[in-house]
């Protein structure tokens, strides 16, 4: 799953924050890793949102159909690792429970890589990933 932030659900989010409405009222700099953590939200939900849902949730500006193309791989990716979890029977969750402003917990979080590990959490970029209870991929948060 870290993966799947990293190399192509950042990239993304990098490369259309701009259109996206919900993140017009943010600081430049979180516009992006804010925008991971709602796509995180929408694929890591019990049921990975639909592309054209997602255009809509999050308002995006998709004249040219770019993002929901985008969307669409992204969704695949996403799919895929949910029928290979499915697939090796494991009792799992995604730990998405965060309270911003209260120190970074390291047994079950880590910052995002731009970010300080030292500075406190501000929004949840991707969830955790637990097995029978056992953190087997920590949060990734933006601290400030």
């Amino acid at each position: 799953m870290k993966r799947l932030i990293e190399q192509d659900i950042h990239p993304f989010a990098r490369r259309y924050a701009e259109r996206c409405g919900e993140l017009w009222a943010k600081n430049r700099h979180q516009r992006a890793p804010y925008l991971v953590g709602q796509l995180s939200r929408l694929f890591f939900g019990e049921i990975p949102a639909a592309p054209h849902s997602i255009v809509r949730t999050l308002g995006f500006v998709d004249s040219d159909g770019y993002i929901e193309a985008s969307l669409q791989s992204l969704h695949a990716q996403v799919s895929q690792l949910a029928a290979d979890i499915r697939a090796a029977g494991l009792r799992h969750e995604w730990d998405f429970s965060f309270t911003a402003g209260r120190p970074l917990a390291p047994e079950r979080q880590e910052a995002w890589p731009a970010c300080s590990p030292h500075a406190v959490p501000a929004f949840l970029m991707a969830p955790g990933y637990v097995v029978d209870g056992r953190v087997y991929g920590l949060q990734i948060v933006y601290t400030e």
